[in-house]
């Protein structure tokens, strides 16, 4: 709906809840009497300039079945920084109180650790070559990516060389992703603190690379060579995820009880290391994995790789889990006080807004408060 028909709208009477709730609160934030002056026109272009930052929704689901939907409310509060309420309470949060400088850190940002140990710090390094080891050329691309390139000008009668165990480990801190080009061409989006282990030859009947956090996956194909990710559980077995060619999302963070594998396009076989079981994924399938029972559910694609689009995505996720992902991202440690927390949130949140009105906005949902203290943030649960 554009600008136009949504003032058409308002003017009939015939808004919805949630295009009411956006009108009204872009009243509220500006200058009443200044916006009185303004012709319908000026209010188009700024009702206009809104929708298209409308990059935040969130909705808030009760223990009790009922909702309480803040969606148009949420975006432009997270879009204009105000903290009103549609009701006119003018109380902010109590997380305004607060100076926050957190932002996203470096969206680009990663360090490799070569063979030798040595590390590069990669968001500092210019384009072009980098370094040359075991007969591979690696380089940073102008759009900052990594790339793995076989050394043309090297002896390829030198299986010695090639064959060599040589491994690089490219790590992202929080607050940060980063894209690698591995040496048989598969693509990998490293989402923030997460590490991948990768050898700069591939060779033998297999290509196996090591995870820990969360990577998307473009893999080459190469039929008589599969493309095995391991992660390691905490309980010491590992769980494997082997293709052939194709495009699947791994979550698998430490400190996350489920290890979730999301196929986009093509097919994967997972199995653990322990078990004899091992089950298939089609496309649009998730396999959840926890305390080393598999299960497989529909999901929506899109939703589950939208960090690599710099997007938080929440479908009915309790604070616990939301905070953790903020953590990653905004380089947190968290704290809790009181009950149990039994809401969950919905919504979709852009990466590149500032923690405070993140924040401001669960608040909004209720039952909680947020105190911040340099990076570490205490929530409070009231009830």
């Amino acid at each position: 709906m554009n600008a136009s028909e949504l003032l058409k709208k308002y003017r009939e009477g015939k808004c919805t809840a949630d295009e009411l709730a956006l009108l009204e609160t872009w009243y509220l934030e500006e200058d009443m009497a200044k916006k009185e002056q303004l012709g319908v026109k000026e209010r188009e272009k700024d009702i206009a300039t809104i929708q298209r930052h409308l990059n935040a929704h969130i909705s808030m689901h009760k223990s009790k079945k009922i909702k309480w939907w803040y969606s148009a409310a949420a975006i432009f509060l997270v879009v204009s920084g105000s903290y009103w309420l549609i009701t006119n309470k003018k109380t902010s949060p109590s997380v305004a109180k607060h100076t926050i400088k957190q932002t996203a850190i470096t969206t680009n940002k990663a360090y490799l650790t070569l063979a030798n140990g040595k590390k590069i710090a990669l968001t500092d390094e210019e384009e072009g070559l980098l370094t040359t080891q075991g007969g591979v050329k690696i380089s940073k691309t102008a759009n900052g990516q990594l790339i793995y390139e076989n050394d043309s000008s090297m002896d390829t009668s030198n299986k010695t060389l090639i064959n060599s165990p040589n491994y690089n480990i490219i790590s992202t801190p929080k607050g940060a992703q980063f894209a690698v080009k591995l040496p048989d061409g598969t693509q990998v989006w490293l989402n923030a603190a997460s590490n991948l282990r990768y050898p700069i030859h591939f060779s033998g009947d297999e290509r196996r690379v090591e995870l820990t956090g969360e990577a998307y996956f473009d893999v080459a194909k190469y039929p008589s060579m599969p493309f095995k990710v391991i992660t390691e559980r905490q309980d010491g077995s590992q769980f494997l995820v082997e293709v052939i060619g194709t495009q699947f999302n791994i979550n698998a963070y430490d400190e996350e009880e489920l290890i979730k594998t999301t196929l986009v396009t093509g097919r994967v076989q997972t199995s653990i290391s322990d078990q004899k079981n091992k089950i298939s994924l089609s496309p649009g399938q998730q396999l959840l994995l926890k305390n080393k029972k598999m299960d497989v559910i529909t999901v929506n694609t899109t939703d589950e790789i939208a960090w690599k689009e710099g997007n938080f995505v929440f479908k009915d996720t309790d604070i616990q889990e939301v905070m953790r992902q903020l953590a990653r991202w905004y380089d947190l440690v968290i704290s809790y006080k009181g009950s149990s927390h039994k809401e969950t949130f919905t919504g979709y949140i852009s990466r590149d807004i500032p923690l405070k009105d993140v924040l401001a906005m669960l608040e909004r949902g209720g039952g909680l408060t947020f105190k911040v203290t340099g990076n570490r943030v205490e929530v409070t649960i009231l009830k």
